[in-house]
């Protein structure tokens, strides 16, 4: 699949069948996504009874990837960017990156803000 989003969608599909049609009894089985990398993306149990979604990655939407992009550019950080998105400041760094506007680093926002202080001192010892 192309996507996490095509898998997981595919393996809801899967589930539902196995539900509909056939293996129905069987309340251990269950339908797992794995990404390239090997590492388990999304769980759905088919029985009936027993059906419980876990997404371990959720995919980010185009709304969410406009606003990340957005905060990146306005020069928010990546820690206040992961609290919005409920989400790792890591996984916020790299979504920026993947996007083309990533987040400043803590060091330049530090630097950036001093410079901000300093040009108020430099001010104010004017008046």
């Amino acid at each position: 699949m192309a996507t996490n989003a095509e898998a997981i969608g595919h393996c809801r599909e899967i589930a539902q069948h196995f539900r509909d049609e056939s293996l129905r009894d069987d309340k251990d089985l269950e339908i797992s996504v794995v990404n390239s990398l090997g590492r388990e993306i999304h769980r759905e149990f088919v029985s009936p009874g027993f059906i419980i979604l876990k997404t371990r990655n959720p995919v980010w939407s185009d709304d969410h990837n406009k606003r990340v992009m957005e905060m990146a550019a306005a020069g928010a950080s990546a820690a206040r960017a992961s609290v919005v998105f409920s989400r790792s400041v890591p996984a916020v760094r790299v979504q920026a990156c993947k996007l083309g506007t990533p987040f400043l680093t803590t060091l330049m926002i530090r630097k950036n803000r001093l410079a901000k202080c300093d040009a108020a001192e430099r001010l104010a010892r004017l008046f």
